[in-house]
């Protein structure tokens, strides 16, 4: 029987190595950094912003110890090229961060942000980053499309929910994007932001926005009159959306005479106690069905759905290994993997509730992936080496469709 200390130990095992998900095998010094671009309506003249951001966690980098402090030193660089891959523009920084503590050197929440902005026509373009980590002599790079369309009379460019940071991040004094798309449930009000291309004339804003299940909790119309050929709105969003479910998603539709565009934004409300990870409730509790006993499941299934989150929350914080902070390290890296789950191995069903996903759920990423290929048979087999637990296990994908199925005998019992 699958105890949950299988997960505790493969969690923070995790954090004496690098796992890489099984189709990649590549060990990366640099982890992980945020690279967000936005293209705005310049209102002065009929030129396009390109708002770009660098967001770089401290436990993205390699620190070095010097008496006691922790230093670390990277480079980062911005290239704007056209789609004839000709530079339009180029940023680069050069940076030193000094930390007084070992934790502060590998925090996740502590970050250095950098700001550029190109100007461009509309067009196709290509924007990258690189990261260079000077100490290790590592880099790593992000490549973004833009896309504008020259020919169309109507186009919605960048929508996002502002944010606030002191300093000028290229919006107005003290604001920029929210870039994670997670809104603290505190916060008193939102400020949604929309861009685009018009004729000048009359043309409508249709803005509305639904939870995760569909259902439709705020809309709004809006007619506007411009005298330009682009447009910058803001739109203040009720603060009762936040508490309507965890994921949300913003719709606008914009129309002047025949001409139409659409755009939609998934923003999600961050409550106390939830992963950021979490979207539905209920998807939470269908895919805890791996950890959960007899009769915990009985009990959430029995639960009306304003109790569903309240036996959630017991649950998990009964769980937490560091109840002092505000984080539930354990509950994060869980939906985390259900999260990798679903976007990895989905096929007929959703990615957690494959056996795959279920292997990756609770035991994490594989140390070693060994693989067969016959494309000509169409059979495909891997077999996920777990060498802390002295586990494996065989997948077999006998259709060539992805679909592998776990062949390995394995009894995690009556968990649910």
């Amino acid at each position: 029987m699958i105890k949950f200390f299988l997960i505790v130990f493969s969690i923070f095992s995790l954090s004496a190595q690098t796992m890489r998900s099984p189709m990649d095998r590549k060990k990366d010094i640099i982890r992980d950094f945020n690279f967000k671009n936005y293209v705005i309506s310049d209102i002065q003249n009929d030129s396009l912003r390109v708002l770009s951001y660098v967001s770089i966690p401290n436990a993205s980098l390699q620190f070095l110890k010097e008496n006691d402090k922790f230093i670390s030193n990277y480079e980062i660089t911005i290239t704007l090229k056209n789609d004839d891959d000709e530079l339009i523009g180029r940023k680069n920084w050069s940076n030193k961060i000094l930390t007084n503590s070992y934790l502060e050197s590998i925090s996740k929440e502590i970050s250095t942000l950098h700001f550029h902005e190109f100007k461009i026509p509309s067009g196709k373009y290509s924007i990258t980053s690189e990261l260079a980590d000077i100490e290790t002599r590592e880099s790593k790079i992000k490549l973004k499309k833009i896309e504008l369309d020259a020919k169309s009379k109507v186009e919605i460019y960048s929508m996002f929910i502002i944010d606030s940071l002191d300093g000028f991040w290229g919006l107005n004094q003290n604001e920029l994007p929210l870039f994670n798309n997670i809104f603290p449930s505190q916060s008193d009000f939102i400020t949604f932001f929309v861009s685009g291309k018009i004729e000048p004339g009359n043309f409508n804003l249709d803005i509305s926005i639904t939870n995760a299940g569909r259902d439709k909790i705020w809309d709004n119309s809006i007619d506007i009159n411009s005298k330009k050929n682009s447009f910058v709105k803001r739109i203040l969003l009720p603060k009762d959306v936040l508490s309507s479910g965890l994921r949300k998603m913003i719709t606008v539709n914009i129309s002047q005479n025949k001409s139409k565009d659409k755009k939609n934004l998934i923003f999600a409300s961050k409550r106390a106690g939830i992963a950021s990870s979490i979207g539905s409730m209920d998807q939470a509790i269908a895919s805890m069905r791996y950890i959960l006993q007899d009769k915990e499941w009985k009990e959430f299934k029995k639960a009306n759905k304003d109790d569903r989150e309240l036996i959630f929350l017991d649950y998990w914080s009964k769980k937490d290994p560091t109840p002092t902070t505000k984080e539930n390290e354990l509950q994060n890296e869980y939906f985390k993997r259900v999260e990798f789950a679903n976007s990895n191995f989905k096929g007929y069903k959703e990615g957690w509730d494959s056996q795959m996903g279920m292997i990756y759920i609770l035991f994490g990423r594989p140390d070693d992936v060994e693989e067969y290929n016959d494309p000509i048979g169409r059979y495909y087999q891997q077999r996920w080496h777990y060498y802390k637990v002295n586990k494996f296990f065989d997948f077999v994908d006998e259709n060539g469709f992805g679909q592998y199925k776990l062949t390995t005998p394995f009894f995690h019992g009556q968990v649910w």
